[in-house]
């Protein structure tokens, strides 16, 4: 069954509900990176309409002229990939997928389920042993600076050293004063 629909796609920024991958114009390869591109969990694949059908399993609000596939979207009781009238809605049977192609409704039944799994090409992964945990390493003892820097650290001047003595006489007493 075909008719004849006068808006033949959406555009806008949509709630779209699936996606269609026409496969005799992308070819097997491109649909299916396609079809991974826009996988999400829960999502459902379908044989259609001589490509594939991406069902999500919720809608999401999408630029449909920016998708690289063909965007289905809610018109009453159908997912459309174009608006309808209420005249060629009427025309069409309630809860089926339409692709509008060429200005024509088709219906676009899910004839077989499709398991996207075998496409991931995960062969080319090398698997290796995984690494060793880091060896423990000692634990240093603390350094003086002096110790650590040599003769290249500072000599201090006679204010440093008084405002250290008198820090200790401080801390000596209990932290008190200033």
């Amino acid at each position: 069954m075909s008719i004849e629909i006068r808006q033949p796609l959406w555009s806008g920024y949509l709630e779209v509900r699936a996606l269609w991958f026409d496969l005799p114009l992308l070819g097997e390869a491109e649909a299916r990176r396609r079809v991974l591109g826009h996988w999400q969990a829960g999502s459902q694949l379908f044989l259609a309409g001589g490509g594939y059908l991406l069902a999500w399993p919720a809608p999401r609000w999408r630029h449909v002229e920016a998708l690289d596939a063909l965007a289905l979207c809610r018109v009453g009781e159908v997912l459309s990939s174009a608006p309808l009238t209420a005249a060629e809605l009427k025309a069409l049977p309630a809860g089926a997928y339409w692709l509008v192609r060429g200005g024509v409704a088709q219906a676009a039944l899910p004839q077989a389920r499709v398991d996207p799994a075998p496409w991931l090409a995960l062969d080319a992964i090398a698997l290796r042993q995984p690494l060793a945990p880091p060896v423990e390493s000692t634990v240093q003892v603390p350094m003086a600076l002096s110790e650590v820097l040599g003769e290249a650290m500072p000599v201090r001047s006679a204010d440093s050293i008084g405002f250290a003595r008198k820090e200790i006489e401080r801390l000596e007493r209990g932290g008190e004063g200033k």
